[in-house]
């Protein structure tokens, strides 16, 4: 049994049944969380991967990262096939040139979908009303956002930021990056070789002229952004191609039944 969080742009309807419906103007996010147990029972859930799956776990050299990946397929592929009601055996995926995921045009019924991931969790966004980005960054990772600000961020961003230290400074950091993130899978071009060229401070990111080449051709002229409230271990943002309304900050706790 996985066990996921389920946070919406709309009120939930309690039936459980119902949570796998998206409603006009909905976004879903779920997110999981890669607790011992459920890692160490990661070989339970290895008949529900596809054979692309299997390669790319037999590319990963640790296997506590094995595990992880093991987890993180299974999650969405068990939450993608109930959207689209199929077997999840059945599920196939197709990338775009940049290397963004989408569900093959076969099975698509309009649903977009991305996934982030951090060393202790897993972000899934599911819509049917316009592509999307998330990114999810643990609050205690190790990095050293001091000397990355100065490259990641851009003038008007590391302003915002202000040189803050500390736990807030590395909080602050991670929020830009995670709208950074966000931003740019929604739109599908991954990371720029300069992202100091992105300021993603206002809630709308206006692509129309952008300096960067893969952003003028992805066809989208907006992007609209929020932050995501996980509560005091994550941060975590959605990146939108339409407006959506704000995502709520109380999550509905689901056990997710893993037969195919």
């Amino acid at each position: 049994m996985l066990r996921a969080d389920l946070f919406s742009n709309q009120p939930l309807d309690c039936n459980p049944y119902n949570v796998f419906v998206l409603r006009e103007g909905e976004v879903h996010i779920w997110r999981i969380l890669l607790n011992d147990e459920l890692l160490a029972n990661a070989g339970s859930l290895v008949s529900l991967l596809s054979p692309n799956d299997f390669e790319d776990i037999a590319r990963v050299n640790f296997e506590i990262d094995q595990n992880r990946l093991i987890v993180r397929r299974a999650f969405v592929r068990v939450l993608l096939s109930r959207y689209l009601k199929i077997n999840l055996q059945n599920l196939t995926f197709t990338r775009n040139c940049w290397g963004k995921p989408f569900v093959s045009p076969s099975e698509n019924q309009c649903l977009e979908f991305n996934c982030s991931r951090a060393d202790d969790a897993v972000l899934l966004g599911v819509s049917r009303l316009c592509t999307l980005g998330v990114d999810i960054e643990r609050i205690g990772v190790d990095i050293q956002f001091e000397e990355l600000a100065p490259v990641a961020l851009s003038e008007a961003e590391r302003e915002f930021w202000g040189n803050q230290t500390g736990l807030e400074g590395k909080r602050q950091f991670l929020r830009l990056w995670c709208r950074k993130e966000a931003c740019l899978k929604a739109i599908g071009i991954g990371l720029l070789d300069d992202l100091t060229m992105l300021t993603v401070t206002p809630a709308v990111i206006d692509f129309r002229g952008f300096p960067d080449e893969r952003a003028r051709t992805a066809g989208c002229n907006e992007v609209f952004l929020q932050d995501i409230n996980l509560g005091h271990m994550h941060v975590s943002a959605l990146a939108t191609t339409a407006p959506v309304a704000p995502v709520c900050e109380s999550p509905v706790l689901k056990d997710l039944a893993i037969a195919g």
